[in-house]
């Protein structure tokens, strides 16, 4: 299949008084309109869904009747009809107000016997300005679309651009006794790559002073514990290592050429409900937001939580998957929920290979790996893998 002939939708949604309303863009600019769930209906619910996200009872253990009322009953009357979405091997998904953060990926289409997730690539984006960036930063998109051609099944690539090369993988569980298996699983992950690197502990200094290096990295994968902040949502961030070196200085640039060292110090603390079993320190939403960038072509999030957040002015989504795209990244994959480990270091390499290897988008990709880790059984419970989500370009 060639690069040039996926059909890829946009599908995007507005709140308004009394219903939801989304419109279904295909690529030649033709709309489709469509009047979708009574307001005073749905929003109670989705009220309900978002504060069991919000107070983390969407654990790895099982899926809670809040879940399970979204992906098989009412979440379907927030998706046009299956005849409209039936058109698009792609949907990038454009959220408005209590709409961000929902799982549209997966909701049960009856008339496909399958979830939306599995019968189509999806990516979301908080803005359709955000997405432009995205797609305008993608270097793989400076090849030629129309020689690009990549197999689903067996085979190889042609005309493809050259795979990301250089991937920086780092794990740490802080709260418990996983840190083994948080750390294999982005080894592994790292191990897809030509150049891959890892390092035994997973720190704040570590990642920044990485992101602006001469030689940039492609990717990055964090495999660690999330912290959602309901409060202030700059607070919420990722759960790493102490910097065994102590409180480091970086230099930050000013103007006219001068640079000022600072004391790298963290945000915040850690929450005093977190119960860490050894020295830790949390790198927030927030501090990704003061010199750093980033021109990564995939950022890989495995933390609970990492891509939910909170609805500020504009509309705009603030979360850790979207902060990564804001700084550069051209996509993240990030946990609206916790994963289980066992599923995540099954599915990983699978997307890895269809990414790398077969040069699949990373929306077909992550479609593709879903369909072989669940050995065809595509009505299994999305609870397990619909955490694991795609944000920014799908290709």
């Amino acid at each position: 299949m060639r690069v040039a002939e996926i059909r890829v939708g946009a599908l995007q949604y507005y709140v308004g008084a009394e219903h939801v309303h989304a419109l279904l863009i295909d690529q030649d600019g033709r709309t489709q309109t469509f009047v979708l769930a009574a307001w005073d209906d749905v929003f109670p619910r989705i009220d309900r869904f978002m504060e069991k996200i919000e107070r983390g009872s969407f654990s790895a253990a099982g899926a809670p009747a809040e879940f399970r009322a979204f992906s098989r009953e009412w979440g379907r009357t927030l998706l046009p009809p299956a005849a409209a979405l039936g058109r698009f091997d792609v949907l990038v998904i454009l959220p408005h107000y209590v709409l961000h953060g929902l799982p549209f990926h997966t909701i049960w289409i009856e008339e496909e016997g399958q979830y939306l997730g599995t019968a189509r690539g999806v990516t979301y984006c908080s803005s359709a300005t955000l997405f432009t960036r995205c797609v305008d930063r993608n270097i793989a998109r400076r090849s030629n679309l129309a020689e690009w051609a990549f197999a689903l099944d067996g085979g190889g690539a042609t005309g493809a651009p050259q795979a990301p090369r250089r991937c920086l993988g780092i794990g740490a569980d802080i709260l418990g006794g996983m840190t083994a298996e948080y750390r294999h699983v982005a080894e592994e992950f790292a191990r897809g790559f030509a150049e891959p690197v890892t390092f035994p502990d997973a720190t704040r200094a570590m990642i920044k002073n990485r992101l602006n290096r001469a030689e940039p990295w492609e990717a990055l994968c964090i495999v660690c514990h999330g912290h959602y902040d309901d409060d202030i949502s700059d607070n919420s961030g990722l759960l790493l290592d102490r910097d065994a070196m102590g409180i480091t200085v970086r230099p930050i640039f000013l103007h006219r050429g001068r640079y000022f060292d600072f004391r790298d110090l963290p945000f915040t603390y850690l929450p005093s409900a977190i119960a860490p079993s050894r020295d830790g320190e949390l790198m927030t939403v927030g501090e990704l937001k003061v010199d750093c960038l980033t021109d990564a072509q995939l950022v890989a999030l495995f933390g609970c939580s990492t891509g939910a957040g909170q609805v500020e002015s504009g509309d705009d989504f603030n979360s850790m998957a979207y902060q990564w795209l804001k700084i550069g990244a051209a996509s993240t994959l990030a946990n609206l929920w916790e994963v289980d480990i066992a599923f995540l270091r099954r599915w990983s390499p699978v997307f890895l290979d269809n990414w790398l290897t077969r040069r699949q988008p990373k929306a077909i990709a992550w479609r593709q790996a879903l369909r072989t880790v669940l050995d065809s059984d595509l009505q299994q419970d999305p609870y397990e893998w619909g955490a694991i989500t795609l944000f920014g370009d799908w290709l």
